[in-house]
This record gives C-alpha cells, sequence and structure tokens, in this order.
C-alpha cells in the first residue's frame, strides 16, 4: 500500500520557523559577529602596531630667515648679525642653544624652537624672543 501524501500542517510549519529564531540562536549569531570582529581586529593589530613603531618622524623644517614669522620675531642665523640699532636688548651671549625654548641638544648645530612651531633653527642664531635657560638645579 502506498501512502498518501499529506501536506505540511501550516502550524507546525510556524513553530518550526519560530524555534529557529529563538534568542539562543540569535545570541549564536551575536556571539559569531562578535568573533568575527574580534577576529579581523586582532589580525590587524600587529600591522598597525609595526607601522606605528618602524614610522620615524620627518627631520623638522628648516626656519629660513625669509620666512614671515622668522621676519617678524628678527630672527637670524648667526646672532652676530643682529641689527643692534633695531634689536638693543641683543646680546653676543644670547644665541638659540642657551635659549629655554630651543629645544635641540647641547652640541647640535640646529635644533627644534618652540618658539617657531617646532621648526628648526641654527644653535648659533638669536630672535627677539630669546629666554635665558635656568640655570640648572644643584
Amino acid at each position: 500500500m502506498c501512502k498518501q501524501y499529506e501536506a505540511p500542517n501550516l502550524k507546525s510549519v510556524r513553530s518550526a520557523v519560530k524555534k529557529s529564531l529563538t534568542p539562543i540562536n540569535l545570541t549564536y549569531m551575536n556571539t559569531r559577529r562578535n568573533f568575527l570582529f574580534k577576529l579581523a581586529v586582532t589580525a590587524g593589530a600587529p600591522l598597525a602596531i609595526t607601522n606605528s613603531l618602524c614610522a620615524q618622524a620627518p627631520p623638522p623644517v628648516k626656519l629660513e630667515e625669509t620666512d614671515p614669522l622668522a621676519m617678524a620675531l628678527g630672527y637670524r642665523e648667526d646672532s652676530t648679525k643682529v641689527d643692534a640699532t633695531k634689536y638693543p636688548q641683543h646680546k653676543p651671549e644670547m644665541v638659540c642653544s642657551s635659549c629655554a625654548l630651543y629645544q635641540g641638544k647641547a652640541g647640535d648645530a640646529s635644533g627644534p624652537c618652540a618658539a617657531v612651531g617646532m621648526k628648526s633653527v641654527a644653535a648659533v642664531g638669536w630672535c627677539s624672543v630669546f629666554a635665558k635657560k635656568p640655570d640648572p638645579v644643584k
């Protein structure tokens, strides 16, 4: 005897669909999405860290005497060439390397200066915003 085909009961189909969309299955999908997101972030992190560690800061831009900011501050690359009549406060011992705003290391020919946006200035230069470095604490 052949079994006669029976159409699926609409109620049983609806209950099967509802069961497949239970919060447990949605939680599984959220967990899976979170896992894939974390996997992508974790896979890209070493590359980002390597790039940031290997990247070097570009050398500071040299401040030219013709720069409008340099002209406004009366900057000269050689302190001996400062116009004494225009800048009477200038003294021969006032050089960029002895200024508090100069960020270069001792003995360097040039270094960045905070007064001019960290542009590189000559160690033997001078400008009108000169501020003597404080004496070291003993």
